[in-house]
């Protein structure tokens, strides 16, 4: 029998009892536990955002999978594929796509629109721009600093994809390697960005409500969600979890505020993995430090020891927090009893 995650082994128990007619129209466990052991059998409902018909995605156990599939059913080229968004088909980079898909979020499929070849005068240190990339070899503007560098210039906008920099190609890049080379330019110096924008609703001749409506999602869906989610690791294989705790919220949230202070990037799927490491090496930082070299982080890790250490002391902070939280609760239940 398959290991269920916790809400829905508590689901099954109230189901046996009778105690929850929201669960009537649930499929049979066995259904659930096909989904559990093999997470590829899970289809997701997809659509390019600038409009098309919905199909649905599935057979994919890491980003890059995710990406090919959906180039195979949206009919598009892999390569034209920018970032894509969930539940929101503007070009909302706070909804970019990140480690965890709810069971009944839309997946919006942002591909390649107009090229933008702009002269940038680097007048200060940094240009004011935060990156992040789509897990598959293209970094993108995430955010522009009001009254910086890239805002003066008034061409880069957030889900610009950073093609190349003075002419050397950023396609296959981390968003790290790319803010390092936007850093080591000269001051007082223009440099020349290649820039790609997401193709936008209005380039279609017909309005968006002819182009394709969404569907509701599956029963499977329905019944999975808000009690568990899908991981999806830019390496690896994904898998069926519980839903993100408070802790993990609050954790991923921080270390992502962190990577923006010091690298200049946002990226919700490293921060997450960042999370589950600490969870598993929280005792030693040395430990933690190891743990994230071997896993992903060997170079981010290697040169910048006051951000390992940021980390390390933020996610120590939440913790505590939490175990504080946890005690005040107890107490009360305690008090009242």
């Amino acid at each position: 029998m398959v290991k269920l995650p916790k809400k829905l082994r508590d689901l099954f128990k109230r189901k046996k009892k009778g105690e929850n007619t929201e669960y009537e129209q649930m499929v049979e466990r066995r259904e659930v536990e096909e989904v559990i052991k093999d997470p590829t059998k899970l289809a997701f409902r997809v659509q390019l955002a600038h409009g098309s018909s919905t199909q649905n995605v599935s057979n994919f156990s890491n980003i890059a999978q995710l990406y090919e599939r959906l180039a195979t059913v949206l009919k598009v080229n892999e390569s034209d594929i920018l970032f894509c968004t969930i539940n929101n088909y503007a070009v909302d980079m706070e909804c970019l796509i990140g480690g965890t898909i709810n069971m009944d979020d839309f997946i919006y499929v942002h591909v390649a629109g107009t090229k933008k070849e702009i002269t940038v005068d680097k007048s200060e240190a940094a240009i004011g721009i935060t990156i992040t990339d789509n897990g598959n070899g293209k970094a993108l503007v995430k955010r522009v600093k009001p009254s910086s560098v890239a805002a003066k210039c008034q061409q880069i906008v957030p889900g610009d994809h950073i093609q190349s920099i003075n002419g050397e190609s950023m396609v296959g890049s981390r968003h790290y390697e790319v803010a390092k080379v936007l850093k080591s330019l000269p001051v007082g110096v223009a440099f020349k960005l290649v820039l790609v924008e997401p193709r936008k609703e209005f380039d279609q001749i017909a309005p968006r409500s002819q182009l394709g409506k969404t569907t509701a999602p599956s029963n499977l869906a329905r019944s999975l969600s808000g009690r568990v989610s899908l991981r999806l690791r830019r390496d690896g294989k994904a898998a069926v979890t519980d839903m993100p705790s408070n802790f993990d919220i609050k954790a991923s949230e921080a270390i992502d505020d962190i990577l923006e202070n010091y690298l200049g990037i946002r990226d919700a799927e490293m921060s997450t993995s960042i999370v589950e490491v600490y969870k598993e090496k929280s005792s030693h930082m040395a430990d933690f430090a190891a743990e994230l070299k071997n896993k992903f982080l060997v170079d981010l890790v290697s040169e910048n020891e006051k951000l390992l250490y940021s980390i390390w002391t933020k996610l120590g902070e939440l913790k505590r927090s939490q175990n504080e939280d946890l005690t005040q609760k107890e107490n009360f239940e305690t008090d009242s009893d």
